[in-house]
Parts: structure tokens; C-alpha cells; sequence
């Protein structure tokens, strides 16, 4: 749908190269948050970079407009123990229903994910969680 299309794109992507797009997206993250998490490689802050960076089906350009609300609602995932969660972890051996939403850290919109309630703008509203094993 047109819906999906414009939430996934941007309509230019300012960053000219990989290296660049890297390197700005660092520098976005590090506005908000602590740089010793930063450098603690297994803190929830370095994975959701890395997850951003890296690994993101989405492949966000550092002036997509949901970039740090996707990297807040990574680290979320990783600082309540995501991958423990009884529903829609990022692992698709979880139950995840149509119903619930979509899978955390997945190719959809983070408005998408489950427990997620957005505005018109794709701002994000409230994360509503009951019972999901968070840690």
C-alpha cells in the first residue's frame, strides 16, 4: 500500500555514501544518549546502534525522519530482554499474531511493532505491554 511505501522511505537520502550514512547516524544516536553505554558493546544503547547501523531491514538514511524513535524502541527491545519475550520477539520461533502486530526489529514500521500506538505523524504515543516476560 501507498501507507507503508511513504512510512519506509525518505524522499532523498542526504547521506552521499555508506560511510557517510554510518558516520551521521553515529552522531544522531550519540545526541541522545550516554556515550559510556555507547562504548560498552553489549549495552542495550550499542546494540540498538548496531542494529540501526547495520543490521535494520529498513536501512534508514541518517535524515529519515523515525530514525532515533526506531533506535529508542531497539534499545527498549534490548534493555526489557527482547529476545525473552513470550510474544513478538525478534526471533520467529515467538508467537506473533497479525492481531498483536508486527515482530520487533523487523522490516516494518516501528509503529507497527507490537504494543505500539503512534499518532497521524508516526510519532510514537504509548507502548502498552501486558504479560510479555520482559526482564
Amino acid at each position: 500500500s501507498n501507507e507503508v511505501a511513504y512510512r519506509t522511505s525518505v524522499l532523498s537520502c542526504s547521506d552521499d555514501t555508506e560511510e557517510e550514512r554510518l558516520s551521521a547516524i553515529t552522531v544522531e544516536i550519540a545526541s541522545i544518549s550516554d556515550v559510556t553505554a555507547l562504548q560498552n558493546p553489549i549495552s542495550p544503547q550499542a546494540r540498538a546502534r548496531d542494529f540501526i547501523l547495520h543490521t535494520d531491514p529498513l536501512i534508514l538514511c541518517s535524515n529519515s525522519p523515525n530514525i532515533l524513535q526506531r533506535y529508542s524502541m531497539a534499545v527498549f527491545y534490548y534493555s526489557t530482554g527482547g529476545p525473552a519475550w513470550t510474544y513478538c520477539s525478534a526471533d520467529s520461533s515467538k508467537i506473533c499474531t497479525e492481531t498483536q502486530g508486527k515482530r520487533y526489529l523487523s522490516n516494518s514500521h516501528e509503529c507497527e511493532w507490537y504494543g505500539s500506538t503512534c499518532d497521524e505523524n508516526d510519532v510514537m504515543t504509548e507502548i502498552r505491554f501486558e504479560q510479555n516476560n520482559l526482564q
